[in-house]
């Protein structure tokens, strides 16, 4: 796990102070998966219609990729619809995640995503709320026990990876833990990364709900974790997160740092230090230390290689006509007597 974070996955950190992070753009990721091409996702404090000024190490970046979620982007609005959403908990579901589907910018395109024992996608994309509205309004609790929230990014993230937009983003509602993937969580975030997707889940906590696989989901990706204390909450979350998503950024670019550099990014008034992925000074040292036991054991090795290697070119000398006479001169130092005729 931590060589997969180290490969991956930025070190972030340091971020603005709290004090000024409500008048600067946030950094609440850095991706280096694809180094050395490192991509950020960036909150500014209101919309904007210019991509926030990145800089690496005090330089400007020039040349840097900007996607703008604001304006336009793919989302696949995913909703739990396993037997513990039963009742009041699916209404408000469903009428959460429509709400936020009429009120997406006019170039969003949306899709459904039903997640119970099996995730199946409930309709294609589409920049008309009409079809995820319908699709939402009609959903059902899955008649067979299970919840398969990895297959169901696995599944968003192939179909967001197929679709027009660059900005691509999974919303994941649940109440429950996973419990019927075949996908593992890794490879779930895999396909994520692999698609430019970032996902965002929101949980209905219950007291023994274990909220870490997805904050981990929500990190490694770009995306963001929310809980709710039930589900009346999530109308307030669905609305909250479309104002979040209307000032995100995505800026990628490649990064002059070298592999187990850190370097630090800039992003308006924001910073964040990041780890490159590759061996840093301290590893590659710790790399090709070997252990001493290691050592010893070579070192003997050789040495007995090179004293075979010393019999076996004695014998052969002593043994060919030409080395007579050096075996004479060696016999009196072997303890050999020479033979008398």
């Amino acid at each position: 796990m931590r060589k997969a974070l180290l490969a991956g996955v930025a070190l972030v950190s340091t971020i603005v102070s709290s004090t000024a992070a409500a008048a600067v753009p946030r950094i609440t990721a850095v991706d280096t998966t694809g180094y050395p091409t490192v991509r950020v996702t960036v909150v500014t404090p209101a919309p904007a219609a210019r991509a926030p000024e990145l800089g690496e190490n005090g330089s400007p970046v020039v040349g840097f990729q900007a996607t703008n979620l604001g304006r336009e982007k793919s989302v696949v609005l995913a909703v739990d619809r396993s037997q513990s959403m039963l009742g009041q908990a699916i209404l408000d579901a469903s009428a959460a995640a429509r709400a936020f589907a009429r009120s997406k910018p006019a170039k969003d395109r949306i899709a459904v995503v039903a997640v119970g024992k099996r995730a199946v996608q409930l309709t294609g994309f589409s920049t008309s709320p009409d079809d995820a509205d319908a699709a939402l309004r009609t959903v059902e609790i899955d008649a067979v026990v299970g919840t398969a929230l990895y297959d169901a990014v696995v599944l968003s993230a192939e179909a967001l990876a197929a679709d027009v937009h660059r900005g691509r983003v999974l919303v994941l509602l649940t109440d429950g833990q996973e419990v019927s993937s075949d996908a593992t969580l890794s490879q779930a975030i895999a396909a994520a990364r692999a698609a430019g997707v970032s996902v965002y889940p929101i949980a209905i906590e219950s007291p023994s709900f274990n909220p870490a696989p997805l904050e981990r989901l929500a990190a490694d990706t770009g995306g963001r974790y929310t809980g709710a204390a039930g589900s009346a909450a999530l109308h307030r979350i669905y609305a909250g997160l479309a104002q979040e998503l209307r000032r995100t950024w995505q800026l990628s670019y490649v990064t002059s740092a070298r592999p187990g550099d850190r370097f630090e990014l800039t992003a308006g008034g924001a910073r964040a230090e990041v780890l490159a992925p590759g061996a840093s000074s301290d590893v590659a040292a710790r790399g090709s230390k070997l252990p001493d036991e290691v050592l010893a054991v070579g070192a003997g090795l050789v040495a007995l290689l090179v004293g075979l290697c010393v019999l076996v070119a004695t014998l052969f000398l002593l043994r060919a006509p030409a080395g007579a006479g050096l075996r004479r001169r060696l016999a009196p130092h072997l303890g050999e007597r020479e033979r008398k005729h």
